[in-house]
């Protein structure tokens, strides 16, 4: 990577519902180890230039315990602003005042909903990390310049017992905003299934 001058963004993987095939999907332990693995080889991530900041690489690599901020990356769609973030898909608002003040974030993350208890990606915990960096800066600048730690004892994970069980949803919400479309813009709505 670093000979071509590359810079790479790299985030786990999710367990996303949809899928056929849930079984090659990585729990949260798995995917700690792997980003470990995979960090150890580059001299702690210090070995390859990174779009990520370097707490986010840290917490990958099992070092850290963070919760998702969901709406540090948010969605809009032909749908509109997809709510609580766009892996988990359960609706979409119109604006974006309306996605903040009317989505209860307290609802979702790791050990809350069940959908979350596998999520490490980015659109979530990139911005809890950039937000700890803000708040620690020495944090920010010790994992950055002297690399991700990837042996020694992991940092605990959340417990994912208590969290409530997942809404199926998706297909529905699809459903009723392609009515919509299909109401309010018919040559629109017959373009959109063909391409489909």
């Amino acid at each position: 990577m670093t000979s071509l001058d590359v810079e790479v963004t790299i985030s786990p993987g999710y367990a996303y519902e949809r899928a056929a095939d849930q079984e090659h999907f990585l729990n949260r332990e798995k995917t700690r180890q792997l980003f470990r693995d995979f960090l150890g080889r580059g001299k702690g991530g210090k070995a390859w230039k990174f779009t990520n900041s370097p707490l986010f690489l840290d917490f990958l690599a099992g070092n850290r315990t963070y919760q998702c901020t969901p709406w540090s990356m948010p969605l809009r769609t032909v749908f509109g602003w997809q709510k609580p973030c766009y892996l988990v898909g359960e609706g979409y608002v119109q604006s974006f005042a309306e996605l903040m003040e009317g989505t209860d974030w307290d609802q979702y993350g790791v050990g809350k909903y069940a959908k979350c208890s596998n999520c490490m990606v980015h659109c979530g915990f990139e911005g809890t990390a950039a937000r700890e960096g803000l708040v620690r800066p020495l944090e920010f600048l010790k994992v950055g310049m002297k690399g991700v730690r990837t042996e020694g004892p992991m940092a605990p994970d959340i417990e994912l017992a208590g969290a409530r069980p997942a809404d199926d949803v998706h297909e529905a919400q699809v459903a009723a905003e392609m009515e919509k479309i299909r109401v309010t813009d018919p040559e629109g709505y017959r373009r959109a299934t063909r391409a489909a």
